[in-house]
C-alpha cells in the first residue's frame, strides 16, 4: 500500500526576537531594510520523517512548543517547509481552532452551507448532508440562530460535527476532542472509529496519552521541533510516560522548601510529585451520610471532595482523579475537570453508583496545568478505598443484572412456554 502522507526531513523556522521599534516613516518603508530582517530564525520543527498509509492513525505527543501544531499546518496546506519535502495525496479536513472560521452573524445552519461550499460540494450534497450535521452537533433550536450566540462549547460542537461530515481522506486534529459534554464526547470518539474503519487517515496532537492511546495505531514523539521516538503507541507512549516523570521528580522542591501538610499519607518523591505552585491541601473520600469513609459496599454513593489552593499567577488548572486497583494496577476510573478559578478551591465529584468488584483500590488525586504539560502537585496511590460485596469475582465490575431463562416445549406447534424472571446478584445466574 503506498503512503498517503509522506515527510521527508521536513523543517519549518519562524523569525523570533525584538523587531526594530521606533516611528516608521517613508524613509524607512522605502528602504531595502525590512522591519524584521534583525530577528533570528527558530526552527519549529526539524529533519522530521515519517509516512502514514491510508487508513492509519497517527497521534503526535510532545510538550508545548514541540512542534505539533506546526507539523498538523503544513499536513493542511497552512504554510510551505523551509526545508524537505512533504506529499499530501488527499482531501484534507482539519480541527485546528473549532468554529473561529464561522460567520458571526449568520445562523448555524448557513455556516454549514459556507463550509461546504468552501470545501468544494454542490449546493444539492450539502443539502443532503445538512440533516445528518444538524443531528450529530444537536444543538436544538439554536441551529436556526445567529452564531454569535453560541457559547464556545456549542460553536466547536457544530465545527466538529461539520469536520466530520466533509468526506475527507485525511483529517487532522489538534486537541479539539474535550468539546460538549460527556456524551458528546463519546460520539466524537465512536465517529472517528467509524471514520478509521472506513479507510480515513487521522492525525491527532494531544496531551491526553488515553486519547492517543484508544485511537491511533502509530505514535510520533516531538520535543522541541526534533523527532525524539516513533512507533507503536505501547512503546513510545511508556517511553514517554517515564522521561515525563523523570522530569515531575525534577522540579518537584526538597522536603525543606515544601509547603507544610498535615497528612502522613504524603511524603515528597515517593507518592507526591509536582512543582507545588498550587496545591491539593485535602482529599475527602464520603459515602452518601456524607460521613467520611475508607469502605464502601459494591454499588454504593460515593463523593470526593478535593480542597485546593491555586494562585492568581498560575491560570486555568486540570484536577484529573483515577482509582486504581491494588493488585494489579488496573485503572478502573478516570476522569478530570478544567477551572479558571483560583484561590481556595474546592473540586466535588459524586459517583451515583460505584459498580466494582469487591477488593481494596486507591486514588490518584493529580493538579495539573489546563494543557495537562505542567504537574502542580499529584498524590499518587495517597487515599486508599475498600469495596465489599457479598459476591466474589475477578471481574472489574459488578453491575446489578436482570435474568430471563425460557423454557420452550418441544412438543406440538404452539406448544406452551415458562418463562422465569430472575432479578440477580451481580454476575450470578439462578436456575
Amino acid at each position: 500500500m503506498s503512503a498517503i502522507v509522506e515527510a521527508c526531513d521536513l523543517g519549518r523556522r519562524y523569525r523570533h526576537g525584538i523587531a526594530q521599534s521606533g516611528p516608521r516613516t517613508w524613509r524607512t518603508l522605502l528602504s531595502n531594510r525590512r522591519p524584521g530582517r534583525g530577528l533570528r530564525p527558530v526552527w519549529a520543527i526539524r529533519h522530521v520523517s515519517f509516512s502514514l498509509d491510508q487508513g492509519c492513525s497517527l497521534g503526535l505527543v510532545g510538550p508545548n512548543g514541540a512542534g505539533k501544531s506546526t507539523l498538523l499546518r503544513l499536513l493542511g496546506g497552512i504554510g510551505l517547509p523551509d526545508e524537505g519535502q512533504l506529499h499530501v495525496d488527499g482531501r484534507v479536513a482539519g480541527m485546528f481552532e473549532l468554529g473561529q472560521d464561522f460567520h458571526p452573524d449568520l445562523t448555524g445552519r448557513d455556516n454549514i452551507r459556507t463550509a461546504g461550499l468552501v470545501a468544494g460540494f454542490s449546493r444539492r450534497e450539502i443539502q443532503g448532508m445538512t440533516p445528518s450535521i444538524v443531528q450529530f452537533a444537536d444543538l436544538g433550536r439554536f441551529i436556526d440562530s445567529p452564531v454569535r450566540v453560541y457559547s464556545s462549547g456549542m460553536k466547536a460542537r457544530l465545527a466538529f460535527a461539520v469536520a466530520i461530515h466533509v468526506e475527507p481522506e485525511i483529517l487532522l486534529i489538534d486537541e479539539v476532542l474535550a468539546v460538549g459534554d460527556v456524551g458528546f464526547q463519546r460520539r466524537c470518539y465512536d465517529r472517528l472509529r467509524d471514520l478509521r474503519t472506513a479507510g480515513v487517515t487521522i492525525v491527532l496532537a494531544s496531551h491526553s496519552v488515553d486519547e492517543v492511546r484508544e485511537l491511533c495505531d502509530e505514535v510520533i514523539w516531538l520535543r522541541g521541533g526534533r523527532l525524539i521516538a516513533s512507533g507503536p503507541p505501547g512503546l513510545v507512549l511508556e517511553r514517554y510516560a517515564e522521561i515525563t516523570a523523570q522530569e515531575t521528580r525534577l522540579v518537584t522542591p526538597s522536603l525543606e522548601a515544601a509547603p507544610r501538610t498535615s497528612s502522613d499519607r504524603l511524603s515528597l518523591n515517593d507518592n507526591r510529585f509536582g512543582t507545588l505552585e498550587a496545591t491539593i491541601d485535602e482529599v475527602r473520600i464520603q459515602n452518601s451520610s456524607g460521613h467520611e469513609c475508607g469502605s464502601i459496599p459494591s454499588g454504593a454513593f460515593l463523593r470526593l471532595a478535593v480542597n485546593t489552593s491555586i494562585p492568581d499567577h498560575v491560570g486555568p488548572v486540570t484536577l484529573s482523579v483515577k482509582l486504581v486497583r491494588h493488585r494489579d494496577g488496573l485503572v478502573c476510573l478516570d476522569t478530570s475537570t478544567r477551572s479558571s478559578t483560583s484561590g481556595f478551591v474546592t473540586f466535588t465529584a459524586e459517583f451515583e453508583r460505584l459498580d466494582l468488584a469487591s477488593g481494596d483500590y486507591a486514588f490518584d488525586v493529580g493538579l495539573f496545568s489546563h494543557d495537562w504539560d505542567r504537574t502542580f502537585d499529584l498524590h499518587q496511590g495517597a487515599y486508599e478505598l475498600r469495596v465489599t460485596s457479598s459476591w466474589s469475582s475477578d471481574a472489574v465490575v459488578l453491575p446489578p443484572i436482570g435474568w430471563t431463562v425460557t423454557n420452550v416445549s418441544s412438543g406440538a406447534p404452539g406448544g406452551d412456554s415458562v418463562a422465569d424472571s430472575l432479578v440477580a446478584s451481580p454476575g450470578v445466574a439462578e436456575d
